[in-house]
Formats: C-alpha cells, structure tokens, sequence
C-alpha cells in the first residue's frame, strides 16, 4: 500500500486518475472529491442545483403577454 494514504480512502490510482480536488458536499459541507456523485458521510447525490429562471425568461414572457393583449384590444 502507498505510504500516507487513508486505507478507508481513494487508492493511489484513483488519485491518479481523478485527481485530488475537494470541494464540500452540498448537504452537510464534509470535504469530498469533485467528481464524486454520492457523498460518503452523509449519502447526498451532489447535483448541481440550477438556479431561478434568469431574468431574461420572465422578460420575454412579459412581452408576450404585453403584445398578446395589444392584438386583442
């Protein structure tokens, strides 16, 4: 086994392979690898959570509304 490296953790190939960036899980913050689809303390899926609909989309939707009503009166 590869000297310092945590016998519960990543092999020294997956390290290799996958690299060694740690971000935080999304549910309860541990340090986890980034490309890591379940974290390992707590069991959260780390998806990317999109945000609200940007300002653009409630806009145009806005408009559409606005000239909608100008063609029927």
């Amino acid at each position: 086994m590869a000297e310092g490296l945590d016998p519960e953790g990543p092999s020294a190939a997956d390290l290799d392979r996958y690299g060694d960036e740690l971000v935080s899980c999304i549910h309860c913050g541990a340090k986890i690898y980034d490309q890591a689809e379940l974290c390992p303390r707590c069991g959260a899926i780390q998806e990317e959570v999109e945000g609200s609909l940007g300002w653009w989309v409630y806009f145009l939707v806005g408009l559409m509304v606005v000239l909608m009503l100008m063609f029927v009166f």
